[in-house]
């Protein structure tokens, strides 16, 4: 796959899924990727990375820390971010929806799923 110029940012909590997903983007041919694994380092490195898109998983330290730094990035950055979780019970897509996403990928992640939402 081709690299689609894209910078990156991962904010997840759980190290070892950070770690995939960047594996992951490696394999497409992206290679410029940060992470974070909270809202504080989030909030900061879109400030000094400046992705192009956001992986935000939605529940970290906080059960709505995700859903925040989406409404965040909603109202100060205009950019794309793809919420990624496990949790896909109807009041959270609720709450979602809200925050305008550019898409919402549930755990486990396919690889397919993640190419074409980073690719949209």
């Amino acid at each position: 796959m081709n690299n689609l110029g894209l910078k990156i940012l991962i904010v997840e909590d759980e190290v070892l899924i950070a770690e995939d997903l960047k594996d992951t983007l490696l394999s497409f041919g992206i290679g410029d990727i940060e992470m974070t694994h909270d809202k504080d380092g989030a909030m900061e490195a879109l400030k000094s990375f400046d992705p192009d898109v956001v992986l935000l998983d939605i529940r970290m330290e906080k059960e709505t820390d995700g859903i925040e730094i989406g409404e965040h990035i909603s109202k100060n950055y205009q950019k794309p971010f793809i919420y990624i979780t496990a949790h896909s019970d109807v009041e959270m897509i609720k709450k979602i929806v809200k925050t305008k996403p550019l898409a919402y990928i549930t755990k486990p992640i396919k690889k397919s799923d993640l190419y074409g939402s980073i690719s949209l």
